[in-house]
């Protein structure tokens, strides 16, 4: 809903600026049009990291626009092709606060292999707070249940002994009971991963289709 009112209101404004510039023929709109569109932004906006953002969503509707009507055949070819928004500073990652950590956990229901791999797969990147690159890449032996910790491999082949909460680990030991066993059987050569994919070798921060993790959450 959020992304359909920013769509909006840059269309808008999208349509304010050709008003200025007296285009009313959208056959007449070509990419020198576009950027000055983006260069108004840039002005109007002023400076500094929201400022890029901010027009880098503009240019997003933009584009939607003109891609739409060259599909439907509206415009012989999309003149916002080849504009380039400006370069976004990469920000501090946001973290999850308790009631959104609570509703991706909640999205994870059944009992099926997948289902359990992807509630023991969250509920240790909450409870050991590591990188979901650290967390693919654990052997079955990295977890040791009857200490409590985690062995973790982390940047520059760097080991280091993690804590990791009882919740977490019931939902690994169940994973490892019910859930892996059945993954391992669909494919050879599993190895001692321990989270699995569908073809039954290591998971990766790729395999989106296979998991409930996305790469804006994590």
């Amino acid at each position: 809903l959020e992304f359909r009112r920013v769509l909006f209101r840059s269309l808008r404004r999208y349509a304010g600026f050709l008003a200025d510039e007296g285009i009313a023929d959208p056959t007449a709109i070509d990419e020198a049009t576009v950027r000055r569109f983006v260069d108004r932004l840039g002005q109007d906006a002023g400076t500094g990291r929201p400022a890029a953002s901010s027009v880098a969503r503009a240019l997003v509707a933009v584009r939607s626009f003109h891609g739409f009507c060259a599909r439907e055949g509206l415009l012989p070819t999309d003149p916002s092709a080849d504009v380039r928004a400006p370069r976004v500073a990469a920000g501090i990652p946001k973290a999850l606060d308790e009631d959104e950590v609570e509703l991706l956990l909640a999205g994870v229901v059944g009992d099926t292999p997948l289902a359990l791999r992807d509630r023991a797969l969250l509920e240790l990147l909450y409870a050991a707070g590591i990188r979901i690159s650290e967390a693919v890449g654990l052997d079955v032996d990295a977890v040791d249940s009857a200490s409590g910790t985690l062995r973790v491999l982390g940047k520059g082949a760097k080991e280091r002994i993690v804590p990791v909460g009882r919740i977490a680990r019931d939902a690994i030991d169940r994973y490892l009971a019910d859930g892996r066993p059945a993954l391992v059987r669909t494919a050879r050569g599993s190895g001692a991963a321990l989270f699995l994919n569908v073809r039954g070798g290591r998971l990766s921060r790729q395999d989106r289709k296979s998991t409930r993790l996305n790469s804006s959450h994590i």
